[in-house]
């Protein structure tokens, strides 16, 4: 089976984040988390209650249920953190393991001055694995950093991207993980 390039749709989402497609939503004013569950998808996660959701954006032949994008923080703001979700269908044999290293073979051809920092195991979870990296994206100031969740469940992969501005990933890093910790695949 054939899996789609995490670095494609992620470049993908990137761009798309300056730009209104699909149904946009407002979560509630305020830094406060809040429940979000999609409609079709049926996955649910946490985020920040100020931050603008747009759902079902298409790029290509990728489907990209739900983006998420802090608010603007001035003039000079030219990157707005922001998450993502994903989904693909895969083969159940594959595993969580299995599409890790997928798409950490597919992402260096992907993605420009990728780097990878790190891979690990999401805590408490059989299902789900992170890996944390650099890139750059034409437009934007200074490296990328992200973390990617990924979750595998029976024939259907998610995942779940946080990215920020490298000098200012470790700020965001915490709230990343809380997002991460609560994302439940359908």
């Amino acid at each position: 089976m054939r899996y789609r390039s995490l670095g494609k749709v992620l470049s993908a989402v990137l761009l798309a984040s300056g730009i209104l497609w699909g149904a946009v939503k407002t979560a509630n004013a305020g830094s406060k988390m809040v429940s979000y569950k999609h409609k079709t998808e049926g996955f649910s996660l946490s985020v920040p209650g100020n931050w603008e959701i747009r759902e079902d954006m298409k790029y290509e032949l990728f489907n990209i249920p739900m983006l998420a994008l802090r608010p603007l923080e001035g003039e000079n703001d030219d990157f707005r953190e922001n998450i993502n979700v994903v989904d693909e269908k895969i083969s159940p044999s594959l595993g969580v393991e299995g599409y890790l290293k997928a798409n950490l073979k597919n992402l260096p051809s992907q993605l420009k001055s990728y780097e990878l920092v790190k891979t690990g195991d999401l805590k408490a979870r059989s299902n789900a694995k992170y890996m944390i990296y650099t890139h750059r994206l034409d437009g934007i100031t200074g490296k990328l950093k992200v973390i990617s969740f990924l979750f595998t469940r029976k024939e259907k992969a998610f995942v779940l991207t946080c990215t920020a501005n490298e000098k200012s990933f470790d700020h965001y890093l915490g709230l990343f993980m809380k997002i991460g910790m609560s994302f439940k695949p359908a």
